[in-house]
């Protein structure tokens, strides 16, 4: 027994003296606050080594590291460490890293591999070309180019924003290119094609998904701010199923809804819309997105609003915090449409206006012997309009005001069409029997009043600024009322935690319009002779469409600068190509390379 306990002292002080050597050798480490653990022995000066056996020392901030690392920044609160640079760019940092994300774990090593990612690197370049834009990789580049380069970049990418905002083909491009030359502005040939059109329109929209990506994040991180989806799918005329994904969140506070992706929907059910939601954020950040979203906002379709198998169901099993909203806009068509099932004449009021209009909407001949009427009277006529049992409010007024403006013309000529021999004399026979009765004109002028405060209310309701506490104001006056948004801004200093609140409130989807209004684009855009659109093409016109500013206000320096540094093809520079940059190894690259080489 105590040759085993003298054998363990002599191992004991053996390790002690080792320890004490690493200590002495590695004093970089020591100077970094990098842990060295100490093996306890059996002797009783090592007792209170035991004690803490398995527990961890807390590593502690290098303050040295501020000045090796400039780019470093240290929270002192949270005790974790960020990359300043990455932080402030957010749409060019990679959300995978350690310190794009913040990392308690305060090793040197972490430090060191950092800059060494591309990902850091492209933060760097951007932050030269704010800093100092006549120093940024793309004017430098610009000044080994020809001027006359440079211009032309300017004017291909314009022009490729043009087309996009017009809905015109990509096979217009070489065209308008060659109209501008034709008008004194030199244009080359070297990108004046339609595939080279493409890739400029590529680049465009992703420079505004980065853009609508940096307004969700919170100034002082890279989490999102709370937001809210909006979704609805539609099929275009390819007869394929797209699902238009809305984001809507506050910046600057004020509420912004912005399109997020519009992404062909495989199954038209709730796992189908699930899946496409998770897609959309990316699978890897869905788990970091989710716990910022505060609402499913849509149209009432039981596939999306179903508690249990529905698309809110799914998404309420992962985040029990997030609630529904019905779209108001709808709930008011939803109640109107109750109402009018109640009155019995309402059906044959309906069946009257859309006779109307099949007979005129069919027969240019009789809208021509209309206006003549009309002309006689010295009045104009009005397009006639149907009833759209798909539409809101708006569709159904529209159509009683152009028949309540072309009622006195209009029963004049089927006054004629009846005395005539002709095919449709019976029809117009019983459209004058039914329009010229007192019960009909009465009713018409009833119900045209009647909906003129409801539609303004409606469009009221479809607006993307409208917020939660503002619907009792809209709904008894018919007027958005600022005073909410005032004092949002007013009491952001003397209220915080009430200013916070406030956002939330107008993060939350009042309407799903913005769908509706993306599935009229996404008609516009995918035409009768542009079917074969691919999914992603069609979403980097969506996101120009919807998301970008009007021609004048467009700026095509960033998606020239994104096309310089992204695209992996060779470029015309100087009057020469060059070949595509070796693209830098990633964070995670970096140190498997190093582990590897410790290894050998």
């Amino acid at each position: 027994m105590s040759r085993q306990l003298s054998l363990a002292n002599c191992l004991g002080k053996k390790r002690k003296v080792d320890d004490e050597g690493l200590s002495s050798s590695s004093s970089e480490c020591a100077k970094d606050s990098e842990e060295i653990e100490t093996f306890p022995s059996t002797s009783s000066k090592t007792k209170p080594l035991q004690a803490n056996k398995g527990k961890k020392v807390a590593r502690k901030f290098n303050e040295s590291w501020l000045k090796d690392f400039p780019w470093v920044k240290y929270m002192k609160e949270s005790g974790q460490m960020f990359c300043s640079v990455c932080e402030k760019y957010p749409h060019l940092a990679d959300k995978k890293t350690k310190l794009v994300q913040g990392t308690d774990i305060l090793k040197r090593e972490t430090l060191v591999l950092h800059p060494k990612s591309e990902a850091h690197f492209k933060c760097e370049e951007h932050k030269k070309v704010v800093e100092n834009p006549c120093q940024q990789p793309l004017a430098r580049a610009a000044r080994r180019m020809q001027a006359s380069k440079y211009k032309h970049l300017t004017v291909l990418f314009n022009t490729s924003y043009y087309v996009v905002k017009q809905n015109l083909s990509f096979m217009s491009f070489s065209g308008l290119c060659g109209l501008q030359e034709k008008n004194g502005i030199p244009v080359e040939d070297q990108y004046v094609h339609n595939q080279k059109c493409g890739e400029f329109v590529e680049h465009i929209a992703a420079v505004l998904r980065d853009e609508t990506q940096s307004s969700m994040n919170a100034d002082s991180s890279t989490r999102a701010r709370p937001f809210s989806i909006i979704c609805d799918s539609s099929t275009d005329r390819a007869m394929l199923e797209n699902c238009n994904i809305y984001v809507k969140f506050t910046d600057k506070d004020s509420p912004k809804t912005m399109l997020w992706k519009v992404i062909p929907l495989e199954q038209a059910n709730a796992d189908g819309y699930f899946a496409k939601i998770k897609e959309s954020f990316g699978i890897e950040n869905w788990d970091e997105m989710k716990d910022s979203i505060l609402a499913l906002g849509a149209d009432g379709a039981s596939v999306i609003s179903g508690c249990e198998g529905g698309l809110f169901g799914k998404i309420k099993q992962e985040i029990p915090k997030v609630i529904y909203v019905h779209c108001s806009a709808h709930r008011l068509q939803l109640a109107l449409q109750d109402a009018w099932k109640k009155i019995p004449y309402m059906s044959t009021f309906d069946t009257t206006i859309c006779s109307i209009y099949a007979l005129y909407h069919r027969s240019p001949k009789k809208t021509t012997q209309l206006e003549e009427i009309a002309a006689i009277c010295n009045q104009t006529v009005n397009k006639f309009l149907t009833i759209h049992a798909v539409r809101w409010v708006a569709s159904k007024h529209r159509a009683t005001k152009a028949l309540v403006k072309n009622l006195k013309p209009t029963i004049l000529h089927l006054q004629n069409m009846g005395a005539a021999d002709t095919t449709d004399a019976a029809t117009a026979r019983g459209l004058l029997k039914t329009i010229s009765s007192y019960k009909f004109v009465s009713f018409l002028h009833f119900v045209t009043d009647y909906l003129n405060p409801l539609e303004q209310l409606s469009v009221t309701l479809q607006k993307d600024t409208i917020v939660a506490a503002q619907l009792p104001h809209v709904i008894n006056s018919t007027i958005i009322n600022s005073e909410v948004h005032d004092y949002i801004v007013a009491s952001d200093t003397e209220y915080p935690v009430m200013h916070s609140l406030l956002n939330l409130m107008v993060s939350l989807p009042i309407s799903s319009a913005c769908c509706e209004r993306g599935f009229s684009a996404v008609t516009r855009i995918k035409s009768v002779y542009r079917t074969s659109l691919l999914p992603k093409t069609l979403d980097n016109l969506m996101q120009i469409t919807v998301n970008g500013p009007p021609l004048a206000d467009f700026d095509p320096i960033p998606a020239i600068e994104h096309w310089y540094w992204e695209n992996n093809g060779r470029k015309h520079v100087h009057g020469h190509r060059v070949p595509a940059r070796k693209s830098r190894k990633t964070e995670t690259e970096n140190a498997a390379e190093e582990s590897n080489s410790g290894e050998k």
